[in-house]
Order: C-alpha cells, then structure tokens, then sequence
C-alpha cells in the first residue's frame, strides 16, 4: 500500500540531494553505512538530510552477539575492516565499521537527535552472518591481506582477527551448530 509514495534512490547520497530541492518525509538508511568510504561520509549524509527529512530511520549492524552463535560475524567485521582500512580504495561490503555510539555522535555533530532505539535480534534465515565468516576465511581474503598489508605488525593485526573468526567457527561446528548473523541497531533521527 506504500509502494506509489515509495522511491529508491541508488546514486551517490551526498551528490542526490545537491541536484534536488525535494523534502521528503522519511529518509530510511538500511544495512549501507559500512558501504561509506569514511565516517565523514555518514556525518555529511545526517547533516545534509537535516532540513529535507521529517525523520531519518536508520539500521545497521550492531556489533553486538546477543546469540553466541553470531560471534564470528562480530569477529569478520573487524577482520575485515581491518584489511580494508589499510586500502587506499575499497569494494568491500565492510570499508567503514562504525558502532551504534560512534553512529549516534556523528548524528549529534549533523545537528539531529536520536528519539527511538533499539537491538533487533535477526532472523534464522538472514545469511549476513555466513557470508560474512566465509568471506573472512577465503583463500581470496588471505591473497588481499597479502596485497594490500605490507607492514608485519599489521598484517599480523589482520591475521590474528582472522585467525579468531576461524576459531570461533569452529566451537560452533564442533557443537554442531552454524554462524548466525549479529544483532541489528536501529534508530528514528529527527532535527533537534
């Protein structure tokens, strides 16, 4: 029934709403924060919806396991991110890690207040998790970590958080359970 006052806007954020003058009810933010090559980003994206929004909904992942079995997704987050941030460009699904308190500061410096959150606990059936914990144990991460990280106290940074993924994995394996996916920050942000 909302699909007529629905639009999906896949461009750059930032460069959208200086080509627009439109003001819109709701803003809504799922799962791409990471997707941002800084923190930056995230800060100039809140301050320039700051007087086109009525509110802003926001999910992201929390960092956060309630479920012992999300772990490792918590844990190739940071493997990741941890090769990613020694690029000087990335693809990555993970470039930009921010926390729910690191997310809520950028949100205050834009000039808007967080009015509502919440940690969802996901679904059985999100993959997120998974693809996350196998991406981190690929032969194709360990031949980036090798590209990309030439320092040795880095690179062992990198591989120690690898090495922690791959553990993790497998005390589930051994009970016989699999990855779950992390729990997930949302949030409603209006103008102070």
């Amino acid at each position: 029934s909302l699909g007529s006052r629905m639009t999906f806007v896949q461009a750059d954020p930032i460069e959208f709403l200086r080509t627009t003058t439109e003001r819109y009810t709701t803003a809504v933010m799922a799962q791409c924060i990471w997707y941002f090559a800084s923190p930056q980003v995230f800060t100039d994206i809140m301050a320039a919806l700051r007087s086109r929004v009525d509110r802003i909904c926001i999910s992201e992942y929390s960092l956060i396991a309630s479920d012992y079995r999300a772990f490792p997704h918590v844990l190739a987050t940071f493997a990741q991110a941890s090769l990613e941030c020694r690029k000087a460009t990335s693809e990555s699904n993970v470039r930009t890690v921010m926390s729910p308190e690191r997310l809520k500061g950028s949100i205050k410096a834009a000039g808007l207040t967080v009015r509502k959150e919440t940690i969802l606990h996901v679904p059985d059936g999100m993959l997120d998790g998974t693809w996350e914990v196998n991406w981190v144990l690929s032969s194709a991460f360990m031949k980036e970590v090798e590209g990309a990280v030439k320092d040795e106290k880095e690179k062992s940074v990198v591989l120690a958080a690898r090495d922690s993924v791959l553990g993790a994995k497998r005390v589930l394996e051994e009970r016989g359970e699999k990855v779950r996916t992390m729990d997930v920050w949302v949030a409603t942000v209006m103008s102070e």
